[in-house]
């Protein structure tokens, strides 16, 4: 799923869906939204009314658009409390990933709403890391979810923002960003769903050698093995190790940022193998 930022105005999307995000307690639509329910001849505040929506976080709605504007269909998504925050940015556009595979839709326009409680760089993030994250699945050894899951992913995913060029490459920051957060975590989630038998120590020394070759220049990596860890005096991962037939590894990934570094982070913990 590629994730896009917009300029556009939302009702010239040519879009499988679009995505209006409204505050909980909103009588009537406000801005771009307006916009859009005034070009489909106020047939969104007539749904509102109909459907009883409240804007209720995760409550949704939907319409086609009867070729009124652009996009084939249009959703109404609860957004919960205003301000439209970090957290409620990174949660709703998770919903609207579920929601979106829900009406088969393969593109797809989410509109910030009006009122953003952070900078937009930092809510275009926290969308992005919501639409990846909460689309992932593990179906890994499940061959028929994963040949459907496949089969109905979205294609794009478009964050549409107020505003014009600026706002696009604001936007454009953040979703970067969130990009490679979001990868990061579903490499990791990924290592964590494995089965015990798969993912043994050897298995993720394996990860992140991989990882260390794929990023040269920011990446180093030293691995000790039994018999470093022998030398080392670690008898606690050497004890534990005894009650398994795979030998254990010790890894050590460092991270060195293009620029000098302001400080020192150390991240220690048991690793994700059963032994």
């Amino acid at each position: 799923m590629r994730i896009i930022a917009l300029g556009h105005a939302p009702a010239s999307l040519a879009v499988d869906l679009l995505i209006i995000p409204v505050s909980k307690g909103a009588k009537r639509l406000s801005g771009a939204a307006a916009a859009v329910d005034k070009a489909m001849g106020g047939l969104l505040a007539d749904l509102i009314v109909q459907d009883r929506f409240e804007g209720r976080e995760g409550e949704r709605t939907a319409v086609r658009s009867m070729d009124k504007i652009a996009a084939t269909k249009v959703m109404l998504l609860g957004a919960g409390e205003k301000p439209f925050t970090v957290a409620a940015a990174r949660k709703l556009a998770a919903l609207a990933t579920g929601a979106a595979r829900g009406k088969h839709a393969k593109t797809v326009a989410f509109m910030l709403p009006d009122g953003l409680g952070a900078p937009l760089a930092d809510i275009a993030e926290a969308v992005t890391e919501g639409a990846i994250l909460g689309d992932y699945r593990f179906l890994k050894y499940k061959d028929e979810e994963l040949k459907k899951y496949a089969e109905e992913a979205i294609d794009s995913f478009g964050i549409v923002t107020a505003g014009g060029k600026k706002d696009v490459a604001a936007a454009e920051k953040g979703i970067r960003l969130g990009y490679v957060c979001s990868q990061a975590t579903i490499l990791a989630r990924g290592l964590v769903n494995e089965p015990a038998s798969e993912m043994t120590p050897g298995r993720l020394a394996d990860v992140a050698r991989a990882l260390a070759a794929a990023h040269p220049k920011r990446l180093s990596l030293t691995i000790h093995d039994e018999k470093a860890l022998k030398e080392m005096k670690a008898g606690g991962i050497l004890a534990v190790a005894k009650g398994s037939d795979e030998p254990p590894f010790l890894v050590h990934l460092t991270y060195k940022p293009a620029k000098k570094a302001k400080k020192r982070v150390v991240l220690i913990g048991k690793g994700i193998t059963f032994d």
